[in-house]
């Protein structure tokens, strides 16, 4: 116990000769990594950073699918829905539209929230900036504002909702660390999609299989051994 009370003091305490110096305020990133976006205060590190959407590491697959079934009810996001906050959420086009026209997600104020029903109220925002959850190095940040052509409030379910956002910029721009967690999610409800079509899939192949298997036609059925 002397060794290990030793080496605690020995990483806890600071030589004589050592100077102490802040930590820095930019989270450890290089500067050029936030070169060519528009809103440089976009990214803001006083707060902490969001995390990978939900769980992506899962100790079974019961659990893989309980996790993959809450976020088909609530959404994507970690934070509480509020009113008066924001939320990105998936986008609903129609059919003729064009890949290339879309966006990648849509943002909307918080008007109301219905927990009973699993809803909520929103105002549409927009942006003329169609490849919005663009965070690479030369991208610019995309500005919203409230949507003129739409003033009434929609319905949307909170299982659309991939991040919630506390507020915009004074400049209109979603934090870039919330716009990766957006695009984070959207890669995650993908692969969601994915275990789904897994899991429909097995689940039909094991009722066929018991429903064979007791087929009372089926002259193996019987339990009697068939020459």
């Amino acid at each position: 116990m002397e060794v290990w009370h030793r080496r605690v003091r020995q990483l806890v305490s600071i030589a004589p000769n050592e100077v102490r110096t802040e930590a820095p305020q930019h989270g450890g990133r290089f500067a050029c990594e936030d070169d060519g976006v528009a809103d440089a205060g976009s990214d803001s590190d006083s707060d902490k950073e969001l995390e990978v959407p939900q769980r992506i590491v899962f100790d079974t697959v019961s659990e893989q699918r309980r996790q993959c079934a809450h976020r088909q009810r609530y959404g994507y996001s970690k934070n509480v829905v509020i009113v008066g906050g924001y939320v990105a959420y998936t986008t609903d086009y129609t059919a003729e539209t064009l890949e290339e026209e879309k966006q990648d997600f849509w943002l909307g104020r918080v008007a109301c929230v219905n927990a009973r029903e699993r809803t909520i109220s929103i105002l549409m925002y927009h942006t003329p900036k169609l490849r919005n959850g663009d965070t690479t190095k030369n991208a610019r940040g995309a500005t919203y504002s409230k949507w003129r052509k739409r003033k009434d409030a929609i319905d949307i379910p909170l299982a659309r909702v991939l991040d919630v956002v506390k507020k915009l910029t004074p400049g209109g721009y979603i934090p870039k660390r919330h716009v990766r967690y957006i695009m984070a999610a959207k890669q995650l409800q993908h692969e969601d999609a994915i275990t789904n079509a897994e899991t429909s899939q097995l689940s039909g192949a094991d009722e066929e299989a018991a429903s064979s298997s007791s087929d009372p036609s089926d002259p193996s059925s019987d339990g009697c051994e068939q020459p």
